[in-house]
């Protein structure tokens, strides 16, 4: 009989590209804050709905208290400065998707796909490598 060591299994984490860290240095207000928080709370991109998010009136009341946020109103107003400048995709009512030319949860290959499936030209050249 083999014994195999399994050594402890890795922490869940989520990529952060060096493309895109000019770009998210740039964002204003509290947009970046926000796209680093929700990184951490996307699905992973292998998933039915790759590196989505549901936010809704009730997530956004724990989320802004876990960024120490006073009002919902400052929420709304970074989660539609991510919209705009193509960090977060809104998918539906109360759902996005983290853009996957910027930050990365999951298998490589899922990831290209996602961008293949977005194709935002803002993004045109940040590598499929």
């Amino acid at each position: 009989m083999n014994n195999f060591y399994i050594g402890e299994q890795e922490e869940v984490y989520t990529k952060v590209y060096i493309d895109g860290l000019d770009f998210l240095q740039k964002l204003p207000g509290r947009c970046a804050s926000l796209a680093f928080y929700l990184a951490n709370r996307v699905s992973d991109a292998g998933d039915t709905y790759g590196m989505c998010i549901l936010i809704t009136q009730d997530t956004k009341k724990a989320f802004c208290k876990d960024l120490g946020w006073g009002s919902i109103s400052s929420f709304n107003h970074a989660l539609t400065q991510c919209v705009k400048y193509h960090v977060l995709y809104r998918i539906d009512k109360c759902f996005y998707r983290l853009n996957p030319y910027l930050f990365g949860n999951g298998q490589w290959e899922d990831i290209v796909k996602l961008r293949e499936e977005i194709n935002d030209p803002l993004f045109e050249g940040m590598g499929n490598e």
